[in-house]
């Protein structure tokens, strides 16, 4: 298992873009990229941005089908915790 889950596509999304290079910082909470040129940069932190939020629905739609698949009331179960409608609109569930 990797360390830091879907980090590679991050990574590949970000030399694709034109980083020189990609890796983390410190034990993971940190994704850097490094570029010479501040418009490519932008381009670059926006595609590991849409990469990281893309797994992270992907993550909670996961989630939400397991529940739904134990038989439960995934709204329910969800409004239960306090998330209610924004996460169901997170992830594109309204």
């Amino acid at each position: 298992m990797p360390l830091i889950p879907g980090m590679s596509a991050v990574k590949k999304a970000a030399l694709e873009a034109g980083a020189f290079g990609c890796t983390i910082s410190g034990a993971g909470p940190t994704a850097v990229a490094v570029t010479d040129d501040e418009k490519r940069g932008r381009e670059i932190g926006e595609r590991m941005s849409d990469w990281w939020q893309f797994q992270l629905r992907a993550a909670l739609a996961l989630a939400l089908a397991w529940w739904h698949w134990c038989d439960h009331k995934v709204k329910d179960d969800v409004d239960d915790v306090g998330l209610g409608d924004r996460v169901m609109d997170y992830i594109g569930l309204h």
